[in-house]
């Protein structure tokens, strides 16, 4: 094989950053279509699956985070108003930070 001149050596030079730049792009723009996590909601629908809650229950969460058992407080969350698995934790860190804790 001939060895390349200095014109060949930059189009190769080129042609790989090229290509390395449009990789990098298609795999930026399949994170941000959604393999990536979600912006974070606001916290007003937290406040409001909160308040939906019974006053026991509401409480009880309390307690619960007070004693540092967030898990359970997560728990609680989940069996009292249906709320998925990520949705009772944004709910149980939303309350955590409005208590103080």
């Amino acid at each position: 094989m001939d060895q390349l001149n200095a014109e060949q050596w930059k189009m190769f030079v080129a042609a790989a950053a090229f290509i390395g730049f449009m990789v990098g792009r298609i795999s930026g723009r399949r994170r941000a279509l959604g393999s990536g996590s979600p912006p974070p909601a606001p916290d007003r629908p937290r406040e409001e699956a909160f308040v939906a809650l019974a006053p026991q229950t509401q409480a009880e969460v309390d307690r619960l985070l007070h004693e540092k058992k967030r898990i359970n407080a997560i728990k609680e969350i989940r069996s009292a108003s249906g709320l998925g698995l990520k949705e009772s934790k944004d709910v149980a860190d939303w309350r955590r930070k409005a208590i103080g804790l």
